[in-house]
């Protein structure tokens, strides 16, 4: 009896599907969504990925974060919520912002008080 193999799992036996179960198509409509949502899942890291080192805005860091949470959700539809994977991202780049700032803060004071005469 000859079986198909779906998704590139070869040699796997959940994988693999029966020439009556491709004619039906239950569990190659399955697969064919299961890897459709993963490759939408790993685009969705790849771009967030790239585009968070470019931010330097609180405030724009805050709508991509508003904006991933929906495309999140839109996924989450069909089972594949990835907003942990994109979660610690965030938090990661929101820290390297508020720290630039905070950097950028401390540079302005010290310079400022240094610039000032006191009297005595």
């Amino acid at each position: 009896q000859r079986r198909a193999c779906v998704c590139g799992s070869w040699g796997s036996p959940q994988a693999e599907l029966s020439p009556l179960e491709l004619a039906h198509g239950d569990r190659l409509s399955g697969a064919m969504l299961s890897g459709w949502g993963v490759a939408c899942v790993e685009a969705l890291l790849l771009l967030v990925r790239r585009v968070l080192p470019r931010v330097h805005d609180g405030a724009y860091l805050a709508s991509l974060s508003e904006h991933a949470a929906y495309a999140c959700a839109s996924l989450g539809r069909v089972g594949l919520d990835a907003s942990a994977l994109l979660r610690p991202l965030f938090v990661e780049a929101a820290l390297r912002i508020f720290g630039a700032a905070l950097r950028s803060a401390t540079d302005h004071w010290a310079r400022a008080i240094t610039s000032v005469h006191w009297a005595a």
